[in-house]
């Protein structure tokens, strides 16, 4: 009893060595759990919505706005050109030639961006009205088409009000997460193709939903219901992306390290064992059942047969190898060999393009793609769709990158190495975002620094997207007034850049002398 009494005064015997001494292993290990817990609350505040919209205007109305200001750019002129656009030969013909028929296919991205253009064609009425081989250039005529450039136009307009609100769940004030906004809203090279049967803006949408469901889940408390759907939806929102196009591997890549090894929020960001497990399981039951579907749908034989394995061949209705009754191989099986061919045929395409372009010319936009010719007959004046990116937004995020790496360099690690800085700080939480942009512009990027078949300059959107969110962070480590000076200079730059190149949006009738004046450099 007395010992017991002595230990609660704090003095005497051995419980006052203990209180007032060292103290025991569970005494440090408390103590370090109370350190950790409070670092990762700062670690965390740093990543809360940081000021309000001004007159009291909820983000939610920002990001309504953003859409709404996004898909009306989108949707003006949809049907302009009245013909089809570059590579909408290929989608034309997926979904009309292949798909509604139930002629085997064969493409080198995955099923998901197709089979969602031929839900919208059949819940619309869109019959097959085009040749089953449809060239580029011919006119649509009586096919249906709007409707599908329209949903091209919806996943567009989705991006920049997710980029919004990604950016002020990162922490971003206000001024700096309308930035990239603006700049997805009114950039020409995505704005082009979200104006297309193409399949694009399918994949950055679910590539910016991924990542917006990824920090709200990283933020998130354990063990909660609202936790494991955030860790569902990311893991969906990640196997949409690579359903899409393969080139979206890097983003559930750049979210399994993060939540493995830590991130903008601390040690809290990392996922436990059965987290990944589930998304795991999640991602991978959703990209398998896209094949289940693709295989379902074509029972017969199609220009795709000769990229299959010859049991395939010969179940397809019709082809020269069927064989009445014969089943299909195992799924598995096809699976498998389609993804690897998939792969295979894609590093055979070794031919040269006309419109090609290496990597390292797309950040300043040094060539673009002409899409589309035509000739107004009522003007005398000619029309173009020509793909380039909005040289304010092109020449905002160089600046911007080279702005954050000298930065990074010369300022914050120097000062990182001698440890000089607060443990916590707004500085450490801008090296984190930026890092983070920066890794992720470089795994967009790099599969096409490694690949030597043709590439595109409508393969940098991705990578494009990722610097004007480093331009965000950037512009956000500003004092306020300056910070509120470069958005409103950098959105007046991008709108007005917008409004003098949209004719080439969308095949507006302009003079020779118009459209010779709007080429810069390369773009011929």
């Amino acid at each position: 009893g007395g010992l017991t009494a002595a230990r609660a005064a704090g003095g005497g015997g051995s419980g006052a060595v203990a209180s007032a001494g060292a103290g025991g292993p569970a005494d440090h290990e408390g103590a370090a759990a109370d350190r950790a817990s409070s670092k990762a609350r700062r670690v965390r505040s740093f990543c809360r919505r940081r000021g309000t919209p001004p007159w009291g205007v909820p983000d939610a109305a920002v990001a309504g706005a953003l859409f709404a200001a996004a898909l009306g750019v989108r949707l003006w002129r949809l049907g302009s050109p009245p013909d089809i656009v570059f590579d909408e030969v290929h989608f034309s013909r997926f979904v009309w030639s292949n798909y509604w028929a139930g002629r085997y296919l064969f493409d080198i991205h995955p099923p998901l961006g197709k089979l969602t253009l031929l839900a919208v064609a059949k819940a619309v009425g869109a019959v097959p009205r085009l040749p089953q081989t449809p060239m580029n250039g011919m006119a649509f005529g009586a096919q249906v088409y709007v409707p599908l450039r329209a949903t091209s136009a919806v996943f567009g307009a989705g991006v920049p009000p997710l980029t919004y609100a990604l950016a002020r769940e990162l922490g971003l004030g206000v001024a700096a997460s309308t930035l990239p906004a603006v700049a997805g809203a009114l950039d020409h090279l995505v704005v082009v193709e979200s104006r297309l049967i193409l399949l694009d803006a399918q994949l950055l949408f679910y590539i910016v939903a991924a990542l917006y469901l990824a920090v709200r889940l990283w933020k998130a408390r354990r063990r909660t219901l609202g936790r494991l759907r955030l860790l569902v939806g990311t893991a969906a929102a990640g196997a949409a992306a690579v359903g899409v196009k393969y080139t979206a591997v890097a983003t559930p890549v750049l979210i399994a390290g993060v939540s493995l090894l830590g991130g903008p929020t601390g040690a809290a960001t990392r996922l436990e064992v059965w987290e990944m497990g589930v998304a795991g399981a999640v991602a991978a039951a959703l990209y398998v059942s896209l094949f289940a579907l693709h295989f379902w749908l074509l029972p017969g034989t199609g220009d795709g047969d000769g990229f299959m394995l010859r049991p395939f061949q010969e179940a397809l209705v019709g082809g020269p190898h069927y064989k009445p009754g014969a089943p299909r191989p195992p799924f598995w099986r096809s699976f498998v060999w389609l993804n690897g061919e998939m792969y295979r045929a894609n590093a055979r395409i070794t031919a040269s393009h006309g419109w090609q372009s290496p990597w390292y010319t797309w950040p300043v936009s040094l060539r673009g793609i002409y899409y589309h010719g035509g000739f107004d007959a009522a003007s005398g004046d000619n029309t173009q769709v020509y793909l380039i990116m909005n040289p304010a937004v092109a020449a905002g995020t160089v600046v911007a990158m080279a702005a954050f790496l000298v930065w990074a360099a010369v300022w914050y690690a120097p000062r990182w190495r001698r440890g000089v800085l607060p443990p916590v700080s707004r500085a450490h939480h801008t090296a984190k975002l930026g890092a983070l942009c920066v890794c992720g512009y470089a795994l967009n990027l790099l599969p096409y620094v490694l690949v030597t078949r043709c590439t595109f300059l409508y393969h940098y959107i991705p990578a494009a997207w990722w610097a004007q969110l480093l331009a965000a962070v950037v512009v956000d480590g500003l004092p306020p007034k300056p910070r509120r000076a470069v958005v409103g200079v950098a959105a007046v730059a991008i709108a007005a850049a917008y409004v003098y190149w949209a004719p080439w949006i969308y095949a507006t009738p302009l003079s020779a002398a118009a459209h010779a004046r709007r080429r810069w450099g390369r773009w011929s």
